[in-house]
């Protein structure tokens, strides 16, 4: 089972905190400043694996050195966005796309743009 919540964070963003019961990963998409996610992880969890960035801008990558330092989290983000993106980890990184599987969801990134990632999920069929 995977469970999902929903962070709020600066005036107009949300980021998503997730965990997979099975394997107990822990991950965060999106960490636009650190205060409130390390809140919600300090309630549940109190640990973050990876860090997943969609692109580089910083209300989206605004908590990630904060977070990877107390949490010695990775950063997956794309090739493109490496040099870009503050703590992003060379080993886990994406050249022109990402899958990444947690339990019975997919992650899909795709590079669209020079500076756009897409992100979506997909029910992985058995």
């Amino acid at each position: 089972m995977l469970e999902i919540s929903i962070i709020k964070c600066l005036t107009d963003n949300y980021s998503y905190l997730i965990k997979d019961k099975k394997t107990n990963l822990i991950g965060v998409v999106d960490p636009s400043e650190f205060k409130p996610i390390d809140e919600e992880i300090n309630k549940k969890y109190k640990k973050l694996d990876f860090i997943l960035n969609t692109h580089h801008h910083n209300d989206h990558v605004g908590g990630n050195l904060d977070l990877k330092k107390k949490y010695k989290s990775k950063i997956i983000c794309s090739a493109y966005g490496e040099s870009k993106t503050p703590g992003a980890d060379q080993k886990k990184r994406m050249v022109s796309h990402l899958f990444l599987e947690i339990q019975f969801l997919k992650f899909y990134m795709y590079q669209v743009t020079l500076s756009t990632i897409f992100l979506s999920l997909a029910m992985k069929l058995k």
